[in-house]
């Protein structure tokens, strides 16, 4: 078996179980994330989330890794996502300069770490790896990530939403990648250090103006629930930034 085959179709659903569940496709992946951490020893079991196939043209695997915290015998979930391409060495050098800025900011801003590098090629398996922040339709995803920055955007949209707290500010967030699908939407988890001074936040990003609407629509229909909907209910978002 090999990369050609089981993307352009032969072998069907053997080719794809290959790819995404085989020792040795699981041990090549594995050698690339040991070699962007500062220790081999640091990469615990990868589970596999799901998976998206074209055709004859690539295979995109979506993985939780477990990372060691340095120092720790403690572990965190590290989103990555693993794509092979029949024509893999063309498609990646088009993203490779916003990539490549974006690494560095991460790095900058300590939300790389432990990694010291986000993104592996593998050209002989056309094989392309993607670690969390990364993602160059989402720019902004590395400040989202800093607890730095999320403290203030928080505060800030707390502010405007005029709903008065009695609760103090935080100290910090802890923050949690629940969904990275680069390219097409991220979701983020924000819990505070302190579970007293509040709950978890969840923010969800947009490429375009989507975002937007949904937010109106989906106040809109809180507030009218609120007023109108006895024992029903909806979440009501707190801003749109």
């Amino acid at each position: 078996m090999n990369i050609a085959d089981a993307l352009s179709g032969p072998a069907k659903l053997e080719g794809i179980q290959w790819m995404l569940l085989s020792a040795t496709t699981r041990r090549v992946l594995r050698d690339q994330l040991k070699a962007l951490l500062p220790a081999p020893n640091m990469l615990g079991p990868c589970r596999l989330r799901h998976a998206r196939l074209r055709p004859g043209r690539k295979l995109k695997a979506y993985y939780d890794a477990r990372v060691r915290v340095e120092g720790t015998e403690r572990y965190r979930v590290r989103p990555i996502v693993v794509t092979w391409r029949l024509d893999g060495k063309a498609a990646w050098r088009k993203g490779r300069d916003a990539l490549t800025e974006m690494q560095a900011e991460a790095l900058r801003q300590g939300v790389a770490a432990p990694f010291r590098q986000l993104t592996a090629e593998l050209p002989e398996w056309g094989m392309h790896i993607q670690v969390s922040p990364l993602d160059a339709q989402f720019p902004q995803l590395v400040r989202l990530l800093d607890p730095r920055h999320v403290g203030d955007m928080l505060a800030a949209a707390h502010a405007a939403s005029g709903v008065a707290s009695d609760q103090p500010r935080p100290d910090g967030y802890a923050v949690t990648s629940i969904r990275y699908l680069p390219g097409i939407c991220h979701v983020l988890r924000y819990d505070p250090l302190d579970a007293a001074k509040g709950g978890a936040v969840f923010a969800k990003l947009y490429t375009d103006e989507e975002g937007a609407r949904a937010f109106r629509v989906a106040r809109g229909v809180a507030d009218w629930l609120a007023e109108h909907g006895e024992s029903v209910t909806a979440v009501r978002p707190l801003a749109y930034v």
